[in-house]
C-alpha cells in the first residue's frame, strides 16, 4: 500500500502558521496550514524517515518473509545487466548465448530458498508469550503517607491480635478470619515487598489499565507485529487513543511504513513535537466526516485517486458510470473507494494574556484578557496612590491533532487533543510512541547472506539443468574386430552380447594385432557431473549458515537443526542461552514501547475518570462502583500513579509453582500445613487461565498459612478435648477409688459391728456359762452337803 508522494510538495517550502495568535482562531485554516507544512517536510526527506524509507521497509519485510524480488538474481546470474554501459549486437559477444539461456538459466525454477521465515518463527516462539505485566502504585506524598500509616497499623494489629479478638468476643463483634499479619520487622518488609499495603485505588487503576491493553489485543496482535517490526526494520511504533464507540482508552499498532515523525537524537523519540500517520478512509466514512462536501466534490477525490495506492480498482475512468446512484441500495458505486488521509499530531503553544493588578489599597488580582483587547493605562491619580498593573503573556503548550485529505483543502476532527497525557502534570505528550533499536535490524544484517543463499541455490539448479549424465565412452574400432563362428560381429551385436551375458568381447587393431595406445579396454566410464557440484553446494551452505550464526548470534539448534551428538549437553544449552541474549534487544524494545504506551494511557484514564461520567460508566464492569468512586475522589486529592512492569511468568516459573502445589498437597497428606485438593484445583485452573502468578503466590501463601493456623487451632482444640477427657477419666477413677474406700470402710464398720455383736454375744454367753457353772457348782455343793448329812 503506497503512500502518496506528490511532486508539488517536494523541496517546496510550506511555512508553518504562526502560533502566536488567538487560540480561538486556531481553526480549519490554521490546521490546514500545519498539514501541508508537515506533508512537505515528509516529501522533502526532512523527517526521521520518509517515502524513500518506505521502499526499504517493504524490501526488508519481503526478505523476512523469504519473498524478496527474484528479478535481481536473474540479472546477477544470467548477466542481463551490464555495469560497463557497453551494448552487444552479435550473437556470440553476449554474456550468455541464447543456447545457454534455453538449456540452462531458462530451465531454472527462480524461487527463493531462505531461512529467514524459520528465523522469524523461532523468534516468535521465544517471545510471543514473553510479555510484561503492568503494576500500578501511587507515588504522590499524600498517598505514600497513607501507605505508611496502613503499614504500621497492620503491624500494631498483628502485635495485639489476641487482645483485639478477646475484646471483640466480649462485645459480640464478629471476628475476622485469621489473615496472616506481619508480626516482626522482617515479615513487615516482606509483606510490603509483595504489595501487601498497596492502596485500593492503585489496585483499581491497575485493573483498568490491564483491561485497556486486553481489549486492545496487545498480546495476541500488537506484540506480534512489534516483534516483526523490530526484527525486520529495527523500529516499533504504537499509539494510545480514545475509542468513542465504547468510551474506552485503547492502544493501537502503527505501521512504520505509514508513519512520519520529527527527527530525534533519542531512540524513543520523546522529544519529537510532531508526527503523522497515513491511512485510507472510504468515501462513505468521509461523507460523514465532511458533511459539507457535495457529491461532485467527492467524485473529484475519487478521480484523483483512481488506480492508485493498490487499494482501489484500476481501469478506464468512467465518470458517468461512477456517479450513478443505485436505486436499490441508495449508494454510489464509489462509496467503498479509499482516499488517502493524513492523521497528524503536533505540540502547539497557546498564548494567554493576563493582567496583574495591584490596587492602591494593596489588593492583588489577576484579570484574564482577550487576545486582541487593549489595556488602558493607569491614571496619574492611581499611580500616585500606589496602584500598579503589568501585562504578561502565559504560554501553554498543548497537543493538537487533525485529519487532512491529502492534496486537498479538507480537514476534519481538528483541535486540541482531548484528555491528552502530560508527563509530570506539565509536559504535554504526543499519543505516538516509537522505539528504535541501537543497531541495524536483524534482517538488514543478514540480507547479504540471504542473497548468497538464494544465488547458491539457483546456481545449483543451473548445474542440475546443465548436467551431463553418467555414461560410457566406447571404442567401436576395438569392438569391430571381434570375430565369432567364422564371421565378424557388428559392434551392436557385441554390445547386446555384453548386456545379456556380462561378457564384453573386443580385439586390438587388426593391422598389427598389437596394443598401440589408448584405453586398455574399449569401454571407459564417464562419471556424472553432479558429484562434486553437490559437495560444493553443501560446503557453501554450511559456510553461509556459519556466517549467519556469526552475524546474528542465532545458533542453528534454535532453528530446529539437530545438535552435534558429540557436543556436551551444557554446550548446546549455552548456545541456546546465547541466542536468547542476542535477541533480547527485541524484547527490550517491546518492553520500552509498552511502558511508554501504558504511562500515557494511565494519565489519560485519570483525566477521563475525573471529568466524564460516560467513561466511568464504561469501566464499571471492570471494577466495582465503589472503586470507581474512590478513583474519582482521589483525583481531587491530586493523586499520582507510577507504572512498573515485570515479565510475565514463563514455563519454568509455572512449573515451579506447580511443584509448590504438589508439595503443599503432600504436606496435607502427611498431616503437615498445606492445601487440600479443592485449593489445588483452583490454583491450577487460575494458572492455566493466565492469572497473575504473583497474586497466585500470595493466595497460595495465604491458603497454607490459614490451613496452618486452622490446624494449629484444631490441635489446640483436640488437646483441650483430650485434657477434658483425661480429667473426666481421672475423676471417674478417683470416684471409683473413693467408692472403694467407702465400701471398704463400710465393710470394716459392718465387720466391726458384727464383731462387736459377736463379742457381746460371746461375753453374754460366757457370762451365762459362768452363771451356769456357778449354778452347777452351787448345785453340786448343795447336793454334797445333803449327802454328807445323810451319812452321819
Amino acid at each position: 500500500m503506497a503512500i502518496p508522494v506528490l511532486s508539488s510538495y517536494k523541496n517546496v517550502n510550506f511555512p508553518f502558521p504562526s502560533r502566536d495568535i488567538d487560540p480561538k482562531k486556531k481553526d480549519k485554516t490554521y490546521c490546514l496550514g500545519w498539514s501541508k507544512a508537515l506533508y512537505a517536510l515528509w516529501c522533502s526527506g526532512k523527517t526521521a524517515w520518509t517515502y524513500e524509507n518506505q521502499i526499504e521497509f517493504g524490501t526488508l519485510r519481503d526478505y523476512a518473509k523469504g519473498q524478496q524480488d527474484i528479478e535481481q538474481y536473474k540479472s546477477w546470474l544470467a548477466g542481463d545487466g551490464d555495469d560497463t554501459g557497453m551494448t552487444y549486437d552479435s550473437y556470440d559477444d553476449t554474456p550468455l548465448s541464447r543456447v545457454s539461456r534455453r538449456e540452462g538459466w531458462m530451465n531454472v525454477l527462480f524461487e527463493n530458498l531462505s531461512p529467514a521465515p524459520m528465523i522469524k518463527d523461532s523468534i516468535h516462539g521465544m517471545f510471543d508469550k514473553a510479555d510484561y505485566d503492568l503494576f500500578v502504585d501511587t507515588i504522590d506524598a499524600d498517598s505514600r503517607r497513607l501507605v505508611e500509616e496502613q503499614k504500621f497499623v497492620k503491624f500494631i494489629e498483628a502485635q495485639n491480635i489476641e487482645w483485639q479478638n478477646n475484646i471483640k468476643a466480649e462485645m459480640g463483634i464478629p471476628i475476622d478470619e485469621n489473615v496472616p499479619l506481619p508480626k516482626s520487622k522482617e515479615e513487615l518488609d516482606m509483606f510490603e515487598a509483595q504489595d501487601g499495603f498497596k492502596l485500593n485505588v492503585a489496585r483499581a487503576m491497575q485493573k483498568v489499565l490491564r483491561h485497556s491493553f486486553n481489549i486492545s489485543e496487545w498480546e495476541t496482535v500488537i506484540l506480534k507485529k512489534l516483534i516483526d517490526d523490530f526484527a525486520d526494520l529495527g523500529y516499533g511504533a504504537t499509539e494510545d487513543y480514545f475509542d468513542a464507540e465504547d468510551s474506552k482508552w485503547k492502544a493501537g499498532y502503527l505501521d512504520l511504513a505509514m508513519l512520519m515523525i520529527q527527527f530525534s537524537q533519542e531512540r524513543d523519540y520523546q522529544d519529537s513535537e510532531y508526527a503523522g500517520y497515513f491511512q485510507f478512509m472510504t468515501i462513505s466514512n468521509l461523507r460523514n466526516k465532511l458533511p459539507e462536501l457535495k457529491e461532485k466534490d467527492l467524485l473529484k477525490l475519487v478521480q484523483s485517486a483512481w488506480g492508485k495506492y493498490t487499494v482501489n480498482p484500476s481501469g478506464v475512468w468512467n465518470a458517468q458510470k461512477m456517479s450513478q446512484l443505485d436505486p436499490t441500495t441508495g449508494t454510489y458505486a464509489y462509496d467503498d473507494f479509499k482516499i488517502p488521509i493524513l492523521h497528524f499530531w503536533w505540540i502547539d503553544t497557546d498564548t494567554q494574556r493576563k493582567l496583574y493588578y495591584t490596587s492602591f489599597r494593596g489588593r492583588n488580582s489577576v484579570i484574564d484578557l482577550d487576545f486582541d483587547s487593549e489595556v488602558k493605562p493607569l491614571t496619574e491619580i492611581n499611580k500616585k496612590a500606589g496602584a500598579k498593573q503589568e501585562e504578561k503573556k502565559i504560554f501553554i503548550r498543548k497537543p493538537y491533532e487533525a485529519y487532512w485529505v491529502v492534496d486537498s483543502d479538507y480537514v476534519f476532527d481538528y483541535g486540541p487533543i482531548k484528555m491528552a497525557s502530560r508527563n509530570g502534570l506539565s509536559k504535554p505528550q504526543l499519543p505516538v510512541h516509537v522505539e528504535q533499536l541501537s543497531g541495524p535490524s536483524l534482517i538488514k544484517r543478514i540480507r547479504p547472506i540471504l542473497d548468497d543463499m538464494t544465488k547458491t541455490y539457483l546456481r545449483y539448479q543451473n548445474s542440475l539443468a546443465m548436467m551431463v549424465e553418467r555414461g560410457y565412452a566406447i571404442n567401436t574400432t576395438m569392438l569391430g574386430n571381434v570375430t565369432m563362428g567364422g564371421g565378424k560381429l557388428k559392434p551392436a551385436e557385441v554390445m547386446k552380447l555384453w548386456q545379456q551375458t556380462g561378457r564384453l568381447l573386443y580385439s586390438y587393431s587388426a593391422s598389427t594385432g598389437l596394443y598401440t595406445g589408448g584405453a586398455a579396454t574399449p569401454v571407459t566410464e564417464i562419471p556424472g557431473g553432479m558429484g562434486e557440484r553437490v559437495q560444493e553446494t553443501m560446503t557453501t551452505f554450511e559456510m553461509l549458515f556459519r556466517q549467519l550464526e556469526l552475524m546474528t548470534g542465532i545458533n542453528p539448534v534454535s532453528l530446529g537443526a539437530s545438535p552435534d551428538p558429540n557436543a556436551p549437553v551444557g554446550t548446546t544449552q549455552a548456545a541456546l542461552q546465547a541466542t536468547t541474549n542476542v535477541l533480547k534487544p527485541i524484547m527490550d524494545g517491546c518492553y520500552e514501547i509498552k511502558k511508554g504506551t501504558g504511562e500515557c494511557l494511565m494519565r489519560r484514564l485519570q483525566t477521563g475518570i475525573r471529568n466524564s461520567d460516560r467513561i466511568r460508566e464504561a469501566y464499571i464492569g471492570v471494577i466495582s462502583p465503589s472503586d470507581m468512586e474512590a478513583l474519582r475522589l482521589m483525583e481531587a486529592e491530586g493523586v499520582q500513579y507510577g507504572l512498573n512492569m515485570k515479565a510475565k511468568p514463563d514455563m519454568k516459573q509455572k512449573m515451579r509453582f506447580e511443584k509448590w502445589i504438589d508439595i503443599a498437597l503432600q504436606n496435607t497428606r502427611e498431616q503437615r500445613p498445606g492445601i487440600d485438593l479443592n485449593d489445588a484445583i483452583y490454583f491450577m485452573s487460575q494458572l492455566e487461565n493466565g492469572a497473575d502468578l504473583l497474586d497466585l503466590e500470595k493466595q497460595l501463601e495465604y491458603a497454607i498459612e490459614k490451613n496452618k493456623q486452622e490446624a494449629q487451632a484444631q490441635t489446640e482444640k483436640n488437646m483441650q478435648i483430650q485434657g477434658e477427657v483425661n480429667a473426666q477419666n481421672e475423676q471417674v477413677k478417683m470416684q471409683g477409688e473413693l467408692a472403694k474406700i467407702k465400701a471398704e470402710a463400710e465393710a470394716k464398720i459392718a465387720e466391726e459391728q458384727i464383731r462387736g455383736v459377736v463379742k457381746a454375744n460371746q461375753s453374754k454367753l460366757e457370762g451365762n456359762l459362768r452363771l451356769l457353772e456357778e449354778a452347777r457348782r452351787a448345785a453340786e455343793a448343795e447336793q454334797g452337803v445333803v449327802v454328807n448329812q445323810g451319812g452321819r
